[in-house]
């Protein structure tokens, strides 16, 4: 009985999605108005099913070109040591805080798996990826007494080198830390010494 109520929510959901699609569509279809996202016309395929503008591989490479043309500050590039930054590299005003932990770990993991995929090709991907551990170690790390001495930050205060010990943005207060993201950051550098010994 459960599982009739189960296969019959499930099939009444798609069939609802199935009418707002038709109904977006005949929208379009009747105003004749051509949908735009960013700055790309909108297009479907003949089930009314959003297609890509580009393809995968020419996106990533052109999201990995933005990065790798990115100006440098006291020796790392500057979205490593900022997390709110607009399309010029320049700093949101209204944002002064970071997360170095979360943004660099993770950082560093998609940096060494785009090196593999790419084919190895470009060494300056991979100096990127050692960057954002040098900014982890040197400059990110809880002060060296404490509950939690030389523990990867979750936040901080961009273009701060180092971090200041009391430092903590958005939700933390002063010395906090957050075990998640130092996990993160933690295993983030051990591939990333495997990488580059």
């Amino acid at each position: 009985m459960a599982k009739d109520r189960i296969s019959h929510g499930f099939l009444l959901s798609r069939t609802v999605c199935a009418i707002l699609l038709m109904v977006g569509v005949c929208f379009l279809v009747q105003t004749g108005e051509t949908q735009t996202i960013g700055n790309h016309p909108a297009v479907y395929d003949g089930r009314g099913i959003l297609q890509p503008w580009t393809p995968w591989r020419d996106a990533l490479q052109r999201e990995v070109r933005w990065y790798l043309k990115c100006p440098w500050t006291n020796g790392y590039p500057r979205f490593v040591v900022m997390t709110f930054m607009d399309g010029h590299y320049d700093p949101n005003q209204n944002r002064p805080d970071c997360i170095p932990a979360m943004q660099n770990g993770m950082g560093i993991i998609s940096y060494l798996k785009y090196h593999e995929w790419s084919g190895r090709k470009e060494p300056k991907v991979l100096e990127i990826a050692r960057s954002m551990g040098d900014f982890l170690v040197k400059e990110n790390l809880t002060p060296d007494n404490g509950k939690y001495p030389r523990f990867p930050r979750s936040t901080g205060r961009r273009f701060q080198f180092p971090q200041p010990p009391d430092c903590g943005a958005q939700a933390d207060r002063p010395y906090e830390i957050e075990p998640d993201k130092g996990g993160i950051a933690g295993y983030a550098l051990a591939v990333l010494y495997i990488e580059t010994r």
